[in-house]
């Protein structure tokens, strides 16, 4: 999909230089921020933001955002979020796009969800496995929004500091694998896709058995075999005896 509107190297190309050139300072909450713009930081600021433009409309769009809030808004607070983020690009961690996807995602999902909360679900929660097994769901972008908001709820409240976060993002790529395929298709497919986030096999093994301690219904939707259970355990094992 980015390929047919994002230009990846054009615009990392664009946010290295950004991040070698800029004068930075920390606020007060000890994030960097920039100081004493030149016109060349300006110039940057300008075109890597219209390209971050084409990501937060087509999100929106994809997932319907424009449901709960007008688009305008919608659009403002992805941007936003994203600039606030150009200095902490890394490439060794994904490329650009999903780096800005993500972010938009997760922004406009937790703006949304303030704006919605008496919105009353589709899908019920203990039915979510059915339904992505249903030969035909009946609204994808309903039940990807529930299925984050489930999933969240679970990690929030079970786990903490850097897991929690790692397993937020692994929350945020499966739901986006799900809202693509329309359905779940394979192990092997879901894994290769949350690859392109930098993300393992393993990592992804360890959140789904995780998970399920807590929420025993994801098993209905990503099936893990006794192969990947006992995959992990092996792996587990040779990390404890190094």
């Amino acid at each position: 999909m980015a390929k047919n509107y994002y230009n990846e190297d054009y615009v990392n190309d664009m946010l290295l230089e950004y991040q070698q050139i800029a004068e930075t300072t920390q606020d007060a909450k000890g994030h960097k921020i920039v100081i004493n713009k030149t016109p060349r930081i300006e110039h940057l600021e300008t075109q890597i933001t219209i390209e971050v433009m084409k990501v937060v409309k087509a999100i929106i769009f994809l997932y319907r955002y424009d449901r709960y809030m007008e688009y305008d808004e919608l659009e403002s607070l992805g941007i936003m979020a994203c600039f606030q983020n150009y200095l902490k690009f890394d490439p060794q961690f994904g490329s650009s796009f999903n780096f800005f996807s993500l972010i938009v995602k997760k922004c406009l999902y937790g703006v949304t969800t303030r704006n919605s909360k008496k919105r009353e679900k589709n899908v019920y929660l203990e039915d979510l496995g059915d339904a992505i097994h249903s030969p035909k769901v009946p609204n994808i972008e309903e039940f990807v929004y529930d299925l984050r908001a489930v999933l969240y709820d679970v990690v929030d409240c079970n786990f903490l500091s850097k897991k929690r976060k790692k397993y937020n993002l692994i929350t945020d790529v499966i739901c986006d694998y799900i809202m693509k395929t329309k359905a779940y298709i394979s192990k092997t497919d879901m894994y290769r896709f949350c690859g392109n986030y930098s993300l393992r096999a393993s990592d992804v093994r360890m959140y789904i058995n995780d998970i399920r301690k807590y929420y025993n219904e994801i098993s209905s939707i990503i099936d893990v075999d006794v192969e990947d259970r006992i995959n992990e355990q092996t792996s587990m094992s040779v990390q404890v005896e190094e």
